[in-house]
């Protein structure tokens, strides 16, 4: 509910502050007074279109704020929303919106302190306060809105639940099956491309490793002639020696000789014989590791040419495939799983035909009870709404909805051909398109595409809520739709504006009851909890309504 408003420099308002109350609110004063400003400025605060002329002359810029109380069902619904967007405030159930309009035409929007776009101001406020007498603001007039409504009124949640699952679930298989089914030519281009870049990794036996070996091996082969001189004359130098230098193991074995009779006048040195010991060891290592590698050094120009053809078939199928031989051997068994694919692409078609025939047949006949359901439903709709139009001296005007079935050659087939377009009244129906829909098009709603009807006097043909002219009689249409679907509507707050346009004060009275019946709490005759009631806001000139007000 709107529980606080604050208005500066709008129109003629230079600063007003309202604090509104659960319940019957009446606005009422002579014309002129301003009450309609107070509409035009929550319209603004709930993302209508900005029009700098508002902006109070001498003043640069014109504030709309409202503090809405949310209550369990208004903090679910708008809870995701707000989170998704990082605009939770610090208590969940209090709600802070607000509107500037500067002169220059400038608008800022902001919920709970942070600025926002004006589109998802308009998207938060559409959830939070109904105001009729302007049918931009007024989803009785939205005509996606109808089917929401119907089905709400007609309790029939659940069953459009298991058909929006049947529905998301023949999607999906149509959609696989789709892909499967694309272009024949391109499928079989892209199964011999797949086969000869398989077989061309195939047939190269990697090993993850093999590029680092060849790579060292290349190395040796290419310098096998300096790599032996140079191991020569090591071996030469640790185990022969020159008529200039004797070799290394000779003098490290006179040194160990040295040593021990070192030791043997000292003992304290024999850590050291140990150290010197161990050195001769090391050298003598050295010596058979090159003795074994000088060996391994291979003359063989053949295999040197035969490592680098292989290097440069590695580093082809780089560039090609991956960086390196692991990605190669990745991206091998991701085609591989490719082709197993397209290869027994027909088989998944047939078994995929059949999974979505099978679904279609279940959404269908799911889309066909929900069809019944609601066309049962808008019969004793438009019997109440006539009855509530009865007391409001509109007794002459009828109400009816308008159910369309679009043919669609791939929608869900029907067991029984429905028209393509029937009114339903309180007590008869109209056939407007007698040709009969078998394949229907849908969407998570089902197959009807609904929308409600009204002949405002005798004698004239129905036409769309949604082209109705805005006004008193419109004002007294909403209250009697609202009030059959008061139960049904989860707007929090209803603001109605001009209600008592062409009435007297007998309608007056009638009006009056009916607005504070609104704002009572609706219990369903089932068990469980009903729908609190609604918070409304009502301008008014008639004393017969307003003493019906709480506030």
């Amino acid at each position: 509910m709107l529980r606080e408003l604050h208005i500066r420099d709008f129109a003629i308002i230079d600063e007003l502050h309202l604090s509104l109350e659960p319940g019957f609110n009446i606005l009422t004063g002579e014309t002129g007074a301003g009450k309609s400003i107070l509409i035009d400025a929550v319209i603004l605060l709930l993302g209508g279109r900005a029009d700098v002329t508002v902006v109070r002359e001498g003043t640069t810029r014109a504030l709309v704020e409202g503090m809405f109380l949310l209550d369990a069902g208004q903090q679910a619904l708008l809870a995701p929303l707000l989170a998704q967007e990082g605009l939770e405030a610090e208590t969940p159930d209090a709600l802070w919106l607000s509107r500037e309009l500067r002169e220059t035409g400038r608008s800022i929007a902001r919920v709970n302190g942070t600025v926002v776009s004006v589109a998802l101001l308009r998207q938060i406020g559409e959830n939070l306060v109904d105001i009729h007498g302007q049918s931009e603001h007024l989803s009785l007039l939205r005509v996606g809105e109808h089917v929401n409504l119907l089905d709400r009124f007609a309790d029939l949640w659940e069953l459009r639940g298991q058909v929006a699952d049947a529905v998301r679930q023949l999607q999906a298989v149509r959609r696989e099956l789709h892909a499967l089914r694309q272009d024949e030519r391109t499928r079989i281009q892209r199964q011999d491309l797949l086969r000869f870049q398989l077989q061309e990794i195939t047939t190269a036996a990697l090993h993850s490793d093999e590029e680092a070996e060849l790579n060292s091996e290349r190395i040796r082969l290419a310098n096998a002639e300096q790599l032996a001189a140079l191991t020569s004359t090591l071996l030469t130098l640790l185990e022969e020696g020159t008529e200039e230098s004797p070799a290394v193991l000779d003098l490290l074995g006179k040194g160990q000789r040295e040593m021990a009779a070192l030791v043997r006048v000292d003992p304290s040195l024999s850590a050291k014989e140990t150290a010197w010991l161990e050195a001769v060891y090391q050298i003598e290592d050295l010596a058979g590791f090159l003795r074994e590698y000088l060996g391994g050094i291979e003359f063989n120009p053949r295999r040197l040419q035969q490592v680098e053809e292989r290097l440069v078939l590695i580093h082809g199928l780089q560039r090609k495939y991956g960086g390196d031989i692991p990605e190669i051997l990745s991206y091998a068994t991701k085609i591989a799983a490719e082709l197993e694919v397209l290869e027994h692409s027909d088989e998944r078609v047939a078994a995929l035909e059949q999974e979505a025939a099978t679904c279609s047949e279940t959404a269908g006949q799911l889309c066909a009870a929900l069809s019944a359901a609601r066309r049962e439903a808008a019969v004793r709709l438009a019997t109440g709404v006539e009855a509530e139009l009865g007391d409001l001296r509109m007794a002459g005007t009828r109400f009816g909805v308008a159910f369309r079935w679009e043919p669609d050659a791939s929608g869900l087939p029907v067991e029984q051909a429905q028209p393509a377009e029937v009114w339903l009244t309180a007590g008869s129906a109209e056939l407007q398109i007698a040709a009969r829909v078998s394949h229907a098009a849908f969407d998570s709603t089902g197959v009807d595409q609904v929308e409600f009807l009204i002949a405002p006097n005798v004698g004239e043909g129905f036409k769309p809520l949604a082209r109705i002219a805005s006004g008193g009689e419109t004002a007294r249409l909403m209250l009697a739709l609202k009030t059959v679907l008061s139960r049904a509507d989860r707007t929090p707050t209803l603001i109605f504006d001009e209600i008592d346009q062409g009435i007297g004060g007998r309608v007056g009275t009638v009006v009056g009851a009916k607005l504070w019946r609104l704002t009572q709490s609706s219990y369903p005759e089932v068990e469980g909890v009903g729908q609190p009631g609604h918070q409304v806001l009502c301008i008014t000139h008639l004393p017969q309504l307003a003493a019906f007000g709480d506030v």
